[in-house]
């Protein structure tokens, strides 16, 4: 998002400023001048009052004799004032005479009348002096004194717009700028307060200044916790670590210290952690039949892996004492109902396979499918029949039997293997395992080749399981 463009207070005070005088200065110099033309207007009428009480025995005269120089020399007199736009005398038995000022425009206004009255009786009129007041003067005298106010108005509101933005700077402005300035300089962890406003002490935004101080001692006080809180966890994650390290270097030499029979089998081992969670188990028993166990703990890691060694000790000790599978599975799956945490379970897989009747039995306890091939091909396909381990008691009576020949393949396989997934969100999948299967039946090719095929599909993804992979040759 485009940041605005940064404006002062002060540049936003004196365009407000400027804003304001020149609305105040048109509003004001708009009723100055009706105010001053009205009371032009008032003066006007005043002044020709006074002209006409200067010349009135004067006119009399003139109209009692009807003599008509006099009227006129009278009328060029009253015209000589600005204030006068026309003057016309009017005898009642004799003459009329007027003179205009050449402007078209003063005829709007009202004219003044006064009746003339006989020098022997005071109740005859004997005529009339008519004087029409001059508009023009009336402006002009009204634009002079507008002019005059404005021009003082003017100097007087920039005088104390000037004062006004001043005193902004000095008391708001430069405050507020320092107050920000130094709290930009601030950084995390550093025990820093704001200097005291030389003349804000006692204002607000004094005020403003002890109330950040506090909330950046309340800050730093709380960084500090924060600080000492970070190292304890540290320590703690430390000592997890070492912990976890020692208990990951114990389970893999419990691992490692189990005789695991390889004898005619490949696998695939490979952990998202430093163990797995993943178990296989190859061992004989005494009267020379064969137990294998591939097992899948919930999850990875240290979690999946705590219930191994218990699962390592009863498969191979039971195995060793000659117990059938059907026992030991029987056993394992009681010891970890009593010992696992609830949500932990182990899914499995439990080969038996006796090599004087040609015979392989088959639990498979929430597993994938258990693939046996036949003369590259695939031959039976062992589907879960069984709930898997450590979730409630079961005797395991459900298995699957089949007489099996030389060369015979048995797969078994965690999920890891299938449920691999791509950046694009592709899983692996049962489909493409049976595929790469055949492929690898066909061209003889190492084991390894199945790992390389998942590599390749999951690209640059990363890898969320453990994948376990057993080829049992028959």
């Amino acid at each position: 998002m485009k940041s605005k463009r940064f404006r002062s207070l002060n540049n936003k005070l004196l365009s407000y400023v400027a804003l304001s005088t020149v609305t105040i200065l048109v509003i004001a110099s708009f009723v100055s001048f009706i105010i001053q033309y009205e009371r032009s207007k008032i003066n006007s009428v005043t002044m020709i009052n006074q002209l006409i009480d200067t010349v009135e025995e004067t006119v009399t005269v003139a109209v009692y004799s009807k003599n008509q120089q006099i009227a006129k020399d009278i009328l060029k007199g009253l015209l000589k004032n600005d204030v006068i736009h026309k003057a016309e005398i009017v005898s009642e038995g004799g003459f009329s005479l007027k003179q205009i000022r050449n402007r078209s425009l003063d005829e709007k206004l009202e004219q003044i009348s006064r009746p003339i009255y006989s020098l022997f009786d005071e109740e005859e009129i004997i005529g009339y002096i008519h004087i029409q007041p001059s508009s023009h003067y009336n402006l002009s005298d009204a634009k002079y004194d507008t002019i005059s106010n404005v021009i003082y108005s003017f100097i007087l509101i920039s005088l104390t717009a000037l004062v006004i933005l001043w005193v902004m700077q000095k008391y708001i402005s430069l405050p507020l700028t320092f107050l920000s300035n130094t709290l930009n300089k601030i950084r995390e962890g550093e025990a820093q307060t704001i200097l005291p406003l030389k003349n804000n002490e006692n204002d607000e935004l004094g005020l403003l200044r002890t109330n950040i101080n506090n909330l950046l001692s309340e800050l730093d006080e709380k960084f500090k916790q924060e600080q000492v809180l970070k190292d304890k966890i540290k320590r703690t994650n430390d000592t997890l670590s070492y912990e976890r390290e020692v208990i990951e270097n114990v389970i893999l030499k419990m691992h490692r210290s189990k005789p695991f029979n390889e004898k005619n089998i490949r696998k695939i081992e490979q952990s998202v952690e430093k163990i797995s969670g993943d178990i296989a188990l190859s061992a004989f028993r005494p009267n020379n039949s064969r137990h294998i166990l591939l097992g899948d703990f919930t999850g990875h890691g240290l979690t999946a892996a705590i219930g191994g060694p218990v699962v390592f000790d009863i498969f191979y000790t039971m195995t060793a004492k000659n117990l059938p599978m059907q026992e030991i599975a029987c056993e394992i799956n009681q010891r970890l109902h009593e010992k696992l945490p609830t949500g932990l379970f182990l899914g499995a897989i439990f080969l038996e396979i006796n090599p004087d009747n040609r015979q392989l039995k088959i639990w498979n306890c929430g597993m994938s499918d258990v693939l046996i091939y036949r003369n590259s091909q695939l031959f039976h396909r062992c589907t879960s029949s069984t709930m898997a381990l450590g979730i409630i008691d079961q005797d395991f009576q459900s298995s699957t039997l089949l007489n099996i020949e030389n060369n015979d393949k048995v797969y078994l396989y965690s999920d890891g293997i299938t449920e691999a997934i791509n950046s694009f969100g592709d899983a692996f999948g049962q489909i493409r395992l049976e595929l790469e299967i055949n492929e690898l039946l066909k061209s003889n090719a190492e084991i390894d080749v199945l790992y390389e095929s998942v590599q390749q599909f999951i690209g640059e993804t990363k890898q969320f399981d453990d994948i376990t992979l057993l080829e049992l040759t028959c």
